[in-house]
């Protein structure tokens, strides 16, 4: 073999190394799409689907493998009319002072985007309370981070919840420290880990 081909072979070589290493460092995107009444935010491992309905919002946690999807958990509002025999936790006419986020959500938004993660922004509120609820998906992660935030212009609260219905079994991990009545904490969080 002459100089000339050998030098184009190991060229050759190194370019395709170096495509096979940079590839392989190459983080999948995070995902959004967006219409008048839903935002579907996804990346390799999960997909969050929140969609506007005229008493709320629905909220739809899915697994990936490839294109299929498998719901994992989705937000869980008592039909109304089953109030009465049902579970009165849930139950936010039983006081004034219990307070759905999914059952208040009014506007949902996309806060922040790039290949990282994608934050997206539910709001809502009443006379008594105003509140925010954030996701934040970021690429590669099997998980999603949840943050409910709410303003009182009152001095009572039985709860401020965002509800959620396992489909597919329970998670691997579930992380809710105000959710435990001896936490005295000023944040509500919840990670789903999958």
């Amino acid at each position: 073999m002459n100089y000339q081909m050998q030098e184009t072979a190991m060229k050759r070589i190194a370019l395709g190394l170096a495509s096979l290493l940079w590839a392989g460092s190459v983080q999948a995107d995070v995902n959004v799409r967006e219409t008048k009444d839903s935002i579907v935010v996804a990346n390799a491992k999960l997909q969050l689907t929140i969609h506007q309905q005229e008493d709320g919002v629905d909220l739809v946690l899915s697994a990936r493998n490839g294109d299929a999807l498998t719901p994992l958990c989705r937000s869980f509002r008592p039909d109304p009319a089953k109030r009465a025999s049902g579970n009165k936790l849930f139950d936010t006419t039983v006081t004034p002072h219990r307070f759905q986020s999914t059952e208040m959500a009014k506007r949902f938004e996309l806060v922040s985007k790039d290949k990282q993660q994608a934050v997206v922004r539910l709001t809502g509120q009443d006379k008594k309370i105003k509140f925010a609820q954030e996701f934040t998906i970021e690429a590669d992660s099997p998980a999603v981070h949840v943050r409910l935030i709410g303003k009182l212009s009152t001095d009572k609260l039985d709860y401020l919840m965002s509800s959620w219905e396992f489909v597919a079994g329970k998670p691997d991990f579930v992380h809710s420290p105000t959710a435990k009545q001896q936490h005295q904490q000023k944040h509500n969080l919840m990670i789903l880990s999958i």
